[in-house]
Order: C-alpha cells, then structure tokens, then sequence
C-alpha cells in the first residue's frame, strides 16, 4: 500500500466533463487540488517543498473526498472516470533547461481511511531552480464496445519552482 509522499509537492490532477456529457472519452479539463484538497489553479502548481519536482496525481473516485466532488459540481463538471493518467509530456517555458520532457505515469494503490485501497496514477515533473514548465496530461480511455481505445491529451498546466504565496 503506498501512501503520499509528503517530501514533494503533491497536487491532484482531476479530469473532468460537463455534468451529463455522454462522451466517456471527453475530458473538458483538469481540476486541481493541494494535498488538502484545496483548489488551485492549473497555473499555480508550484514546488512548495523545495525538492525540484511537482507531483500530479490521479485518483479514483472512491479518494476525492466530497468537498472537492461539490467544488467541481458547483462549477458545472464531473469527473470522467473512465479514463486513467497515461503519461505527461514538459517544456521548459522561457529556455531549455536541459529537462527530460517525456513521463510515463506510475499505477500505485493506495489506502483508504476505511483500510480498503483504491488506484491512483501519478506522475513527477521534475524543475530546475527558477523555471517554469508547460505540461500537457495525457489521459487513456480504455475500449469499452463500440468506442475504441484511445489517448486523450488536457490543456497544459504550468508547474514552477518556489512558493504560490
């Protein structure tokens, strides 16, 4: 059973769709939270703990707890969970750095409050110090009848070194 690593910074990557869209492969955008679950911006994700990485994270539905579930139900979305995180591609913004820009996601389980486990996908982001880095997720809807499988690319969020205060 693994458990988050607190020594980087975590944030929730949730892929969402409007409430009600029958596309099981749509995915409108990403809502973020802390660690906290408090919400963030897709252009706020900063290292807070210093460590040179951002980690993105999916979780199953059964991990979201339902403050987070009614914040993106008040903006008019729900969590698409047919599809998984996949993989990420970065660029550094503003140079090169010299980054590895290519991430295959990590399956993990992780345990619930109640002692059950549930899955989560995540992948780490690695900076140099002072840069910024567009990341764009990308998703996989696995086939389910008719509907082939498929990769299913979000808008990039950006994930910086140094504090979001």
């Amino acid at each position: 059973m693994a458990s988050i690593d607190t020594s980087i910074t975590n944030y929730f990557a949730i892929p969402v769709k409007r409430i009600g869209a029958p596309d099981p492969t749509l995915i409108e955008k990403c809502a973020y939270f802390d660690r906290n679950w408090q919400p963030v911006g897709s252009k706020d994700l900063y290292d807070t703990e210093h460590q040179n990485s951002v980690c993105l994270r999916q979780c199953g539905i059964r991990l979201i707890p339902e403050k987070a579930l009614s914040e993106i139900a008040s903006a008019g979305f729900e969590v698409n969970n047919d599809v998984t995180l996949f993989a990420a591609t970065a660029k550094t913004l503003g140079g090169s750095g010299g980054m590895p820009n290519q991430f295959l996601a990590r399956e993990e389980s992780v345990a619930l409050v109640n002692g059950d486990s549930a899955a989560a996908w995540s992948v780490t982001i690695p900076l140099a110090p002072n840069t910024r880095r567009g990341v764009i997720l990308v998703f996989q809807f696995l086939a389910q009848g008719s509907i082939p499988q498929q990769l299913i690319a979000t808008a990039d969020p950006e994930v910086g070194n140094g504090s979001s205060n």
